[in-house]
């Protein structure tokens, strides 16, 4: 009798060790799988587009974000250069989930694309009027560059000088790429939206 208590808890042990086996399996594989952007990545990709701007000589009067996000990325690069840079950040909703929205357009330079409405700031259009203003626009993913491609249309129509404005972002993919829609600056090319920031998941 003891024989077989010993026997059906060795089987027992034999499976929940399996068992055990097979979760740390899937939870490495997992980890090894999942794409994160570390906050060094972060630096190390901010220094390498403004190491670029700086072989062009270009100097930002204006620096535009459509979020936060890429507000964060925005001041990482204004702090490389010696003089301070005006940081115009705008705030980025899902279309459809913003139902306070129509009072606030009234105040606000409005972007559309097929996921998102961007607000920026009606400054912007004010110092359009200015000659030879440089603007930057800063982003810290693009998707399918639909909405860069559509706030360079306005920031033209509003007054500034095509030339005079460069777009940069940390991540693009390669959709934006192929689709002659990415941005002039980059750090790191990925196939989808499937990675992480250390703000959260990209979008």
């Amino acid at each position: 009798m003891i024989d077989v208590v010993n026997i059906v808890l060795g089987i027992l042990s034999l499976g929940i060790g399996i068992v055990g086996a097979v979760f740390t399996y899937v939870a490495y594989s997992k980890e090894r799988t999942l794409k994160q952007i570390s906050w060094s990545d972060i630096q190390n990709g901010i220094r390498y587009i403004w190491k670029e701007f700086r072989k062009l000589k270009f100097k930002p009067d204006i620096i535009l974000s459509p979020d936060p996000k890429g507000g964060i990325l925005a001041y990482l690069l204004e702090n490389l250069y010696d003089d301070s840079i005006f940081i115009n950040i705008g705030q980025a909703v899902k279309k459809g989930t913003y139902p306070s929205a129509l009072h606030v357009k009234e105040n606000h330079t409005v972007i559309s694309t097929n996921r998102w409405e961007v607000f920026l700031s009606k400054e912007i259009e004010t110092v359009a009027k200015k000659d030879s203003i440089k603007v930057l626009i800063v982003d810290d993913f693009v998707l399918s560059g639909d909405f860069n491609y559509q706030l360079l249309e306005k920031l033209t129509e509003i007054g500034y000088k095509k030339e005079n404005i460069l777009v940069c972002c940390l991540v693009v993919t390669r959709v934006a790429i192929s689709s002659a829609k990415a941005p002039d600056f980059y750090w790191k090319i990925v196939d989808d939206e499937d990675f992480y920031f250390p703000w959260g998941k990209a979008e």
